[in-house]
């Protein structure tokens, strides 16, 4: 057997193994991209010309989409490229240039890994109000790359409650006062309770609620509310009848 006969064995078993064979071979196509083909991350030892080859990128993507991170930006801009790398991990979007960026499916497709990576998508698709409305689901800080135009809309603002409650705390500061949205809002997530106006947050209605859709709520409640025992007793109550459920279905 030849050297790179040799090698071929080496690399087709562990790709990474790229990185510790002589340098000539990493300009060699059908080493690189067995290698690549074993673990995308090889990429990272292919010779610069074989990391703006097309084919080679994209094996190295679909067998791990962080190896975008070590392609040449030319292929990092190509959108056929970024989205086999987000395909197999949707964090490979944070290596993507800016085409990629501005494509919605792309942004969708990275959307369902996690909410939170619509911090990479363009400013044209932070304001679109379809792609943001995906991004909350899964997402820590929702509405936080949200455009402003959409998070001063109160129609958007409404719809983003509803999925995700504490979208509310990243909204414009205007509608922490507004009520319905309040309603809305802490019956999905007692955290929103939270970024509420003063007056909300001792408004009988939005408290009732927040606290029967989490008894935790009552940790965000003023304590000198005059009905604050009330409140108190009505926590430990829901809390009560949540462990009884959780018993009987135990016994189930």
């Amino acid at each position: 057997m030849t050297e790179k006969d040799n090698i071929l064995l080496l690399v087709k078993k562990r790709g990474i193994e790229l990185g510790n064979v002589n340098i000539k071979y990493r300009s060699d196509k059908e080493i690189v991209l067995a290698a690549v083909r074993q673990d995308g991350m090889a990429l990272k030892y292919a010779s610069d010309n074989l990391r703006d080859d097309y084919d080679i990128v994209m094996e190295a993507v679909k067998s791990n989409g962080l190896a975008l991170k070590y392609a040449a930006d030319t292929l990092r801009n190509n959108c056929d490229i970024v989205m086999e790398a987000v395909k197999n991990d949707g964090s490979a979007i944070k290596y993507s240039l800016d085409i990629p960026r501005d494509n919605e499916k792309i942004i969708l497709m990275a959307l369902l890994h996690n909410g939170s990576y619509i911090k990479y998508a363009s400013d044209r698709l932070k304001d679109k109000d379809d792609v943001v409305l995906k991004s909350l689901k899964n997402n820590f800080y929702p509405l936080d790359d949200a455009s402003d135009r959409l998070k001063g809309d109160r129609d958007f603002v409404l719809k983003a409650v509803r999925i995700n409650g504490y979208s509310l705390c990243f909204a414009n500061p205007k509608f922490w006062k507004d009520k319905e949205i309040a309603l809305v809002a802490v019956s999905g997530s007692s955290i929103a309770y939270n970024c509420l106006s003063d007056k909300l947050k001792r408004d009988k209605d939005v408290i009732e609620t927040a606290i029967k859709a989490n008894y935790k709520a009552i940790d965000f409640v003023p304590e000198d509310l005059d009905d604050y025992e009330y409140w108190f007793n009505y926590s430990n109550n829901i809390k009560k009848e949540k462990y009884k459920e959780l018993r009987l279905i135990k016994k189930i």
